[in-house]
C-alpha cells in the first residue's frame, strides 16, 4: 500500500510503501516538497504522485531507480488514476495515451489521469 505520511525527521509529506511483510515502511519520494496522492501502475511495479502540487512524478516501487518527473504544470494538479491506457496498434505494439495538458503544462507521455485542481 502506498500512503502519504509525514516524515518525522524532515516534517514534510512524503510517499511511503507499507507492506505486511516489512515492519518498517519504505520511503519512496525523496524530495523536500509535499508529495501526495500516490497511485499504483496497473502492473504494480511503479507509483505516481503529485510533487509540490504542480509536478507528476513516478518511481519504481522498489525505490531503486531515481524519481522521474513526467510533467509540470502552472496550476495545481492531482493524479487520480493510472488506467490501462495501453492500446494495441497494428504490429502488436502498444501506444500510450498522453498525460493531460493543463493550463500551460508540458505534455508528458504516460498512461496517467491528472487534472487541474479547481
Amino acid at each position: 500500500m502506498a500512503v502519504t505520511e509525514r516524515d518525522p525527521q524532515v516534517g514534510t509529506l512524503d510517499i511511503w510503501i507499507q507492506s505486511g511483510l516489512q515492519p518498517v515502511p519504505l520511503r519512496l519520494s525523496r524530495s523536500t516538497n509535499v508529495d501526495e496522492g500516490a497511485v499504483w501502475s496497473p502492473e504494480g511495479n511503479r507509483v505516481a504522485w503529485t510533487s509540490a502540487g504542480r509536478a507528476v512524478t513516478i518511481r519504481g516501487a522498489g525505490a531503486v531507480l531515481d524519481e522521474q518527473v513526467l510533467a509540470t504544470f502552472d496550476a495545481p494538479v492531482r493524479v487520480w488514476d493510472w488506467p490501462l491506457a495501453h492500446r494495441r496498434t497494428q504490429g502488436g505494439r502498444f501506444r500510450r495515451r498522453p498525460l493531460a495538458d493543463a493550463r500551460g503544462g508540458r505534455r508528458g507521455r504516460a498512461p496517467l489521469c491528472a487534472g487541474v485542481v479547481q
